[in-house]
């Protein structure tokens, strides 16, 4: 089976671009009703700092970018419809889905968030895996039995 892990000190995130490649392809990029997740729902106005609109201005102008070498990829990723935030950094079970495997692997750098450098490696069928990091920098272990 290949899973999908981060190769560099940083951490585990996919490109904006990646993220909603993955969301259009069916994979985990789970999105979040954005309201909920700017916790509007629960009182919080749209407009405090880095809040919905700031976030959502932001995302904007990141889309209207021609200089790609500029755009940052810190930035928020929504759907195209912008009603939900996706999730650009997904679970440790995930990592092993199929679609997110081919992504990594098709795109190559292009996929690679923010302080990321996303390696696909080959772990046996039959092994009970996690990941394993050491600030941002993964690599797949073998799960075995610890108590602290």
């Amino acid at each position: 089976m290949k899973v999908v892990i981060n190769n560099c000190f940083g951490g585990f995130s996919l490109s904006p671009e990646a993220t909603i490649e993955l969301w259009k392809r069916g994979g985990p990029a789970g999105g979040s009703p954005i309201d909920e997740y700017f916790g509007i729902d629960r009182g919080r106005s749209p407009d405090e700092r880095l809040g919905k609109n700031e976030t959502l201005r932001r995302w904007r102008e990141y889309l209207a970018s021609t200089d790609t070498a500029k755009r940052s990829t810190f930035v928020t990723p929504f759907t195209p419809d912008e009603t939900l935030v996706l999730n650009n950094r997904p679970d440790d079970a995930e990592r092993a889905n199929p679609i997110l495997v081919a992504l990594v692997e098709e795109w190559g750098e292009r996929a690679n968030g923010a302080c990321a450098d996303l390696k696909v490696v080959e772990v046996p069928d039959d092994a009970e895996w996690e990941i394993a990091e050491y600030d941002g920098n993964e690599h797949v272990a073998e799960k075995h039995r610890t108590w602290g």
